[in-house]
């Protein structure tokens, strides 16, 4: 196979975790193919690298996070989840740093919000000085597929903390006083360590109290999640997510200093994802 020791070159060093070596084996193969007049494969090279590089760009530096203000143990892979006594079910999930999620695409209100929020923890110590403290706490709402969920786990990347996010299915439970209490664990594992807490669906918990539908226990579990939205002030960041904000207490927005409506993307937006994933298969 012509080529082929480059390409088992690119091989080897991508496996190796390599980025450095492999573009440079990807150099080599590029030239190889332009000196052999392939000129399409060769700009297919040249359009996966360009589009690489974009990415990066996307993705900024890591915040360097103030361990005055973010607490805690350190959260490892070999530390398991807290879970329901009754099912044994895991009340969370645990993403680690790493994933290098992109900077996700919004209409221009959210991106200041996001942008501000991180801008926040890169200058905590500034804002330290004059008594005043990042954001701590961040409701996003909006219709679906609109990416609240990923912004929450490109939060947390950028701050460099592990991201904790509730199972919904794991918490909820149909033993009476089961759920408030897996709420409260999973609060109490969140606020040991140093992570970013996520509250994925989350009008599934914090559902108005009056609502006629709803049975009484409703009402000891949002009590429960208020009481622990309180705490979780002082020992991290919690983020929460709904596409159904018409549902939620009203005691529950008080909770969050910043909320964020996420729309659907306006034309600049959806040009700017069509850019981003189009662009390795442009003509």
């Amino acid at each position: 196979m012509e080529h082929f020791a480059v390409v088992h070159s690119i091989i080897k060093a991508a496996l190796a975790g390599d980025e450095a070596g492999v573009r440079k084996q990807v150099n080599r193969l590029e030239a190889r193919l332009s000196k052999a007049g392939a000129n399409n494969e060769v700009a297919a090279i040249e359009r996966l690298l360009k589009a690489s590089t974009e990415v990066k760009q996307l993705a900024p530096s890591q915040v360097e996070v103030s361990r005055v203000l973010i607490t805690g143990e350190t959260l490892t892979p070999e530390v398991h989840p807290p879970i329901d006594r009754e099912t044994g079910a895991q009340l969370c999930l645990i993403d680690f740093p790493g994933q290098r999620t992109p900077k996700p695409v919004y209409g221009q209100a959210a991106q200041e919000t996001i942008d501000g929020l991180l801008a926040e923890w890169r200058n905590s110590s500034a804002l330290m000085l004059v008594g005043v403290e990042p954001t701590r706490s961040l409701l996003i709402y909006g219709p679906p597929g609109t990416g609240k969920t990923i912004s929450a786990h490109y939060i947390a990347e950028q701050l460099g903390l592990p991201l904790v996010t509730a199972r919904i299915d794991g918490l909820i439970s149909s033993f009476l006083g089961t759920t408030a209490r897996n709420i409260a664990n999973l609060f109490d594992f969140a606020n040991r360590y140093a992570c970013v807490l996520l509250l994925d669906e989350f009008d599934a918990l914090a559902k108005l109290r009056d609502d006629p539908h709803e049975v009484g226990e409703i009402k000891r579990v949002v009590n429960t999640l208020l009481q622990n939205l309180d705490r979780r002030r002082h020992f991290g960041v919690t983020i929460a997510i709904t596409n159904h904000d018409r549902l939620l207490d009203p005691a529950v927005w008080r909770r969050f200093e910043t909320q964020l409506h996420v729309s659907e993307p306006e034309f600049a937006a959806r040009e700017a994802l069509i850019r981003r994933f189009l662009a390795p298969i442009e003509a």
